[in-house]
């Protein structure tokens, strides 16, 4: 926690246009554009896939009830992931000192083997690669005057993130700023 480095944890945050967007957005780098490119291609073509077999079931009148229930759940899945994976969560603090010791604390609460490595006033961020039995993660957290923001992203077997746990990880990071509201920022 007191570690003063500043890790180069790939890619790199581009901090204002997080701030601006409420989304991380990253430097662009070849490597980068190139995921991103590949990513959002790899999903627009399962989506699609899912919508086809969704009007195929309704055109030819049957009631293939998995292919129709896979989906179902497939298409709003993957868009909610799609809209989630990078989404920050904006919440009001205090001051930015007494915000990165209250946040820290609140975050040993749900992630106690975490290492945060404060890199500036403006960014912390937390790299757990995928050695860990599960998933690996990466926690950033901008900070912008009194405001907090953010974001969890979930590694998969590459360190890259995955598809999958854009809506967890949204969820997780509000139960984080719930618990963050009621024991730091309660009057």
């Amino acid at each position: 926690m007191n570690d003063t480095t500043t890790p180069i944890i790939d890619p790199e945050v581009d901090y204002e246009k997080s701030i601006k967007r409420q989304r991380l957005a990253y430097k662009p780098t070849g490597s980068v554009v190139f995921t991103q490119i590949f990513d959002y291609g790899l999903y627009i073509f399962f989506i699609g896939i899912a919508v086809d077999g969704l009007f195929q079931c309704i055109r030819a009148h049957q009631t293939n009830f998995f292919s129709l229930e896979i989906s179902s759940f497939v298409i709003p899945w993957l868009t909610s992931n799609l809209f989630f994976n990078n989404n920050l969560v904006k919440f009001q603090g205090k001051s930015v000192a007494k915000n990165k010791e209250d946040l820290l604390n609140t975050l040993d609460v749900f992630f106690p083997s975490y290492n945060f490595i404060i890199n500036n006033d403006e960014m912390m961020r937390s790299f757990e690669p995928n050695g860990n039995p599960i998933w690996g993660r990466i926690i950033t957290i901008l900070f912008k005057d009194d405001l907090i923001y953010l974001n969890i992203t979930t590694l998969g077997r590459s360190d890259s993130p995955t598809w999958i746990h854009g809506l967890f990880n949204f969820i997780k990071a509000k139960r984080i700023v719930r618990y963050y509201n009621k024991y730091y920022c309660s009057n």
